[in-house]
Formats: C-alpha cells, sequence, structure tokens
C-alpha cells in the first residue's frame, strides 16, 4: 500500500484528490497551512498536518515516508501581488522537491496551469508548444514547473507536471465567484442574454477527472517522469457555447442574434485586462450589495460574494483549447467528456447546499 503526500489538501482540487487516493486504499497524509479546515481528509482516514512549506523543516517532515508526492499547495488568488505570487509558489515547490527527493519518492507531481500557454488564436494547444504566461499567476506556475524539473535533474527526483485548464465542480469557491454567482444574480433580473455567435474556445475539466488524471500519472511512475500533461475533457466549445452552457441552468437564454461581430465583445474584454486592479473594486462593491439582497430574501448561506476577476475576460478573446492526447496515452478517460455533461450537477450541487437560489 503506497504512502502518498498531498499537499495543499484543504483547496478545492486538493479535497477530492485525497477522496480518490483514500477511496483507492492508498495511505494518505494530508497537509496545509495552519488554520486551513482538514477535517473532511481526516473523516476520510487520511493522516493530517499542518505548516507552511516555505518552512523547510515542516515540507521535510511532511514528505517523510512518502513514495509519492502531489504538490497542489500554491497561492491562487489572482489579485495578489506578482512578488507574494512568485515567492510563494516558487518557494513551495522548491522545498517540497528537496524534501520528497531526500525522501526517496518515487514520482513527485507538480501542478501548473494550462495559462502557462497564454492566449493564442487557433487551437488546440499540445504540451511542448511556446510558453507566453500572461499574468503573475501562470508566471509563477511556468517558473515552479521549471525549478521541478531542474531537481529532477540535479537530485534525481521524477517530476511529472499536470496541466489542467477551467475545473470546475462541487465545492470551487474562488472560480464560483465568477462563474456561478454571477450568472446566479444575473437571473434574478433578465432570463436572455444576447451574444453574437463564435469567438475563441474553450476546454474544461471537472474535478473528479482531475482528481482522477492526477492518480493515473501517480501510478504510471517513471513512466511519466520528465512529462508534461494538459487535463482537459473532450469539449471543443465557441465562447458563445461556454457562455450558454453556463447560463442555461440558470433559466437564462443566449441566443444569437445580437447583430454585431464577435471581435467587438473582444475588444471590451481586451480593454477591461488593461484596467488598475483597484478599478474592479467598484464593480464588486455594487454586486455584493446586490447578492446581499439575494441571500436574505432567499435564505442562503453566506459563504460567497461575486466577483468580476479581471484576468477571466481573456475567456472573450483568447483561446483555452488543449490536447488531450498525452494524458489519454496513460488510460484515463473524462468521466466528464464536455463541460455540458458536468455543469448541470454543480449548478445543482451549490443549490442544495444554499449558497445559490
Amino acid at each position: 500500500m503506497e504512502r502518498v503526500l498531498v499537499t495543499g489538501a484543504g483547496g478545492f482540487i486538493g479535497r477530492h484528490v485525497v477522496r480518490q487516493l483514500v477511496g483507492r486504499s492508498y495511505r494518505v497524509r494530508a497537509t496545509d497551512l495552519p488554520g486551513v479546515d482538514l477535517r473532511y481528509s481526516l473523516e476520510l482516514g487520511a493522516e493530517v498536518a499542518t505548516g507552511d512549506l516555505l518552512d523547510y523543516q515542516f515540507a521535510s517532515d511532511a514528505a517523510e515516508g512518502m513514495d509519492g508526492v502531489v504538490h497542489l499547495a500554491a497561492a491562487f488568488d489572482l489579485g495578489l501581488p506578482r512578488e507574494r505570487l512568485l515567492s510563494t509558489n516558487i518557494g513551495t515547490t522548491v522545498n517540497a522537491c528537496r524534501a520528497a527527493a531526500r525522501a526517496g519518492a518515487r514520482i513527485f507531481i507538480q501542478y501548473s496551469t494550462c495559462d502557462v500557454f497564454g492566449l493564442k488564436r487557433k487551437g488546440p494547444t499540445a504540451e511542448d508548444e511556446p510558453k507566453k504566461p500572461r499574468c503573475a499567476y501562470s508566471l509563477s506556475k511556468l517558473y515552479s514547473e521549471l525549478v521541478a524539473m531542474g531537481i529532477m535533474r540535479s537530485e534525481g527526483l521524477p517530476v511529472a507536471i499536470v496541466r489542467p485548464s477551467f475545473v470546475y465542480g462541487p465545492g470551487a469557491l474562488y472560480t464560483a465567484r465568477s462563474f456561478m454567482l454571477l450568472p446566479a444574480l444575473l437571473a434574478c433580473y433578465v432570463d436572455s442574454i444576447p451574444l453574437p455567435a463564435g469567438g475563441p474556445r474553450t476546454s474544461t475539466t471537472h474535478v473528479g477527472d482531475m482528481a482522477a488524471a492526477t492518480i493515473a500519472v501517480l501510478e504510471a511512475g517513471d513512466g511519466a517522469a520528465g512529462e508534461t500533461f494538459n487535463v482537459v475533457d473532450d469539449s471543443d466549445m465557441c465562447a458563445h457555447e461556454f457562455l450558454k452552457a453556463i447560463f442555461e441552468p440558470f433559466g437564462i437564454g443566449c441566443s444569437g442574434e445580437l447583430g454585431i461581430p464577435w471581435s467587438v465583445i473582444e475588444g471590451a474584454g481586451r480593454l477591461g485586462e488593461l484596467l488598475p486592479l483597484r478599478a474592479f473594486a467598484p464593480i464588486d462593491r455594487f454586486l455584493a450589495k446586490r447578492w446581499d439582497r439575494v441571500i436574505i430574501e432567499n435564505g442562503l448561506v453566506p459563504m460567497l460574494s461575486p466577483k468580476l476577476d479581471r484576468d477571466f475576460l481573456g475567456f472573450l478573446y483568447g483561446e483555452h483549447y488543449y490536447t488531450n492526447d498525452r494524458m489519454k496515452s496513460l488510460g484515463w478517460e473524462p468521466r466528464y467528456r464536455t463541460f455540458s455533461d458536468g455543469w448541470p450537477e454543480t449548478v445543482q450541487w451549490y443549490r442544495e447546499n444554499v449558497y445559490i437560489p
């Protein structure tokens, strides 16, 4: 029975990875920062430990006796300063890699993001294409990849990189503020939105499939060492289709009757991304006040507040469309083959947990 360390186990993806690992009879050590709730992992039967991976001694203790490491821990607030994102994400990777190498781990899985490719006009994008990160977060993940691969060469630690695209599913908090709460709020005021047809293409990943892909890479062991894997479903949606799928469970229709080309929407997205982050604060305060009304009127659990994230505007003008052939070569297949297969179920989870009306 192999022992696996999961860092960032209290996060959205981490919780699902721990659950699937325990379900496959792995002995799991789940770690996260002090103050992060790890009761879910504890109840599943995992060993838990809290500490900061920027402290090498904690990283070393966490990796001791582990056969594999799944390194999910990272700062993932796109509004954080560049210096904090780089220092946190690179620093935790360095310590986790070195600790795993000294512990004799047989595989180290570094979580990254498909955003390291930046935006391109024509997809799908394969793993080895040029990298052009467009924000501090994706830059920090690319540098973390390079650091991990460097330690593989210098210390003999087998490293594999996994790159998810837009990850959705039950329990997402950060992305839910934009992709779940904004449609729920919009549904209080409109029942249809005119959108032009077309737009850039998007691939997505259900969190359950992301966790299953992680285990497939883990079990490939040396066969995955030195490789990078895009982890995406088989979706091939233009922006109009993506937005239509998002809005549909909220009763909002999307027609393609708006008599303007998608290039106008793209232009608006590009202009929005030129605005400083502080320009979005008044918008978020306005949205929060409107959402307070929805919470009170519907008796919702006040866990989340809507947010218009500047970096998500890239979905309006750039391709987020990636290949998954390399991942499938390990025998992995997405259970939720397309976004439309998994999104309605996800919306229903938020309703059942009284996060949205």
